[in-house]
């Protein structure tokens, strides 16, 4: 909860929390990689990094129909949950009025949008070496329009026109850079290790070579 001023307090909104003994809510960490909780009201996200090549895919597409701004809203959240790995990211209106959303939840302000244009985001993430796969799927028109059509007939019969538009972009790990093939500063990364790895064991191979040698050139004296 939240103080207002007085004895007036509200939940903490969507992508805040507050762990207790505070007045104002906190601002929820947004992963920059991967998370491994969700924020929640009492508790933020936790994060951590990737540990391969990451594929982020983003859908931007465009609606047009005459469905009022609460169903589109419910459709969007219905759809995004039908794609594998989505979270929707945010609504928009045609006044490019948008209302953001947060690890796939949305506020309840997204039913005051209104048609008759609409527009979202939604990202999926997985790993790079699925990338060809879901871009394959995600650009091949059919089948987004296949999921949308089921996704909208759980909230309406009334028709709509959409267009989509798809993005990527790879994050890989210890701030390497994608080079279309493996992420190079990994792979140099990885280089670097094995090198010193060898190196200490050639040194350690010696200290124990040397060790023998005194042993052996060692000889206790006779009384």
């Amino acid at each position: 909860m939240q103080c207002l001023g007085g004895p007036l307090v509200e939940a903490c909104p969507l992508a805040t929390y507050s762990p207790g003994n505070l007045s104002q809510c906190i601002r929820c960490k947004a992963c920059p990689e991967l998370t491994r909780a969700r924020c929640n009201a009492t508790h933020d996200s936790v994060c951590e990094k990737t540990q391969s090549p990451l594929a982020v895919i983003t859908v931007f597409q465009e609606y047009r129909t005459k469905v009022d701004g609460e169903t589109f809203g419910m459709f969007a959240m219905v759809y995004a949950t039908s794609l594998p790995r989505a979270q929707l990211l945010r609504v928009c209106n045609g006044q490019d009025v948008c209302v953001g959303c947060f690890q796939g939840a949305c506020p309840p302000s997204l039913r005051t949008l209104g048609g008759p244009e609409y527009r979202m985001a939604i990202e999926i993430r997985s790993d790079a070496s699925r990338l060809m796969q879901n871009l394959e799927a995600l650009t091949h028109t059919a089948f987004l329009m296949e999921t949308a059509k089921h996704a909208m007939a759980k909230v309406t019969t009334i028709p709509f026109v959409a267009y989509s538009r798809v993005e990527h972009n790879i994050i890989c790990p210890e701030g390497g850079v994608w080079d279309g093939v493996v992420c190079a500063g990994e792979t140099v990364a990885s280089s670097s290790r094995t090198w010193v790895g060898l190196l200490v064991c050639v040194i350690v191979v010696a200290l124990c070579a040397v060790c023998r040698r005194r042993e052996s050139s060692w000889v206790p004296e006779e009384t």
